[in-house]
Formats: C-alpha cells, structure tokens, sequence
C-alpha cells in the first residue's frame, strides 16, 4: 500500500465528514473538491474514484479496530478471561472516541449489503492493495 500524504488524508477526512453529512450516495466527487478547495482533476490524480476513497475509509477504521484488540507484546495476563477483559475494554474506548468511524462503517455496510465496491484497477493504479472481486453476494 503506497504512503497517503498529507493531501490524501485531507481529502478522506473530507470526504468522510461529507459522507456523514450528505450521505455517501448523494456526496460526489465534485463535492469533496469544492470542500478541499481544490479542483476535480487535482482530487483525481490522489484518488481515482469515489468507491476509492470509500475502500481506503473502510480499511483504516478496521485496521483501527482490530489493532485496539490486539495485545502489546509487553502486557501479561494471568488467565484468558483478564486478556480478554483487557481486548473488549481497549476496543470500546476505540469504538466510543472514533464513533464517526463507527457511523461510516454503519453506512457503508447498510449501502453494500450484498458486496463491496470493487476497483479493477486498485491495486495497480495507485499503489493500493489489490481487492479480490466477491465471489458471491454474501
């Protein structure tokens, strides 16, 4: 996955404010521009679509998550259940001081319910990781 850079993580804290806003069907392209002050072609040349932005959105508040679950190397614990205990309270401190990623994920999964957005090109254009076409709806 190639490095976002400081316009990349402008333009997806844009459009996901915009995405909460407006909602994602109804933001466009030409409305994440016109928010970052910039032109289309210029949005265009850091991300090639919409459905883009959206997976790359998507990824990082997973990523988020699942990393608030996964325990230091340095933290022991006497039995499974006090690890446990310890996962499901850093995930929920997660989840309750990133809500806004919670309600774009909810978005998101409510808009593809039968599969995500899928980009031909992802993975080769922009230096994102290649995206596997759904098999099935599921």
């Amino acid at each position: 996955m190639r490095e976002l850079t400081q316009t990349d993580l402008g333009i997806l804290e844009v459009a996901r404010k915009l995405f909460l806003e407006q909602g994602i069907m109804r933001t466009e392209m030409k409305d994440i521009a016109h928010r970052m002050g910039c032109s289309r072609s210029t949005l265009y040349r850091h991300f090639a679509s919409k459905d883009e932005i959206l997976m790359v959105l998507a990824t990082n508040a997973i990523i988020m998550f699942n990393a608030a679950v996964q325990i230091p190397d340095s933290l022991r614990f006497v039995c499974g259940f006090d690890a446990l205990e310890w996962q499901l309270n850093s995930l929920m401190e997660t989840l309750i001081s990133h809500v806004e990623d919670v309600t774009f994920l909810r978005d998101f999964d409510c808009l593809f319910t039968k599969s995500y957005p899928y980009v031909q090109d992802l993975g080769n254009r922009n230096g994102w990781p290649s995206l596997p076409a759904p098999e099935k709806p599921w």
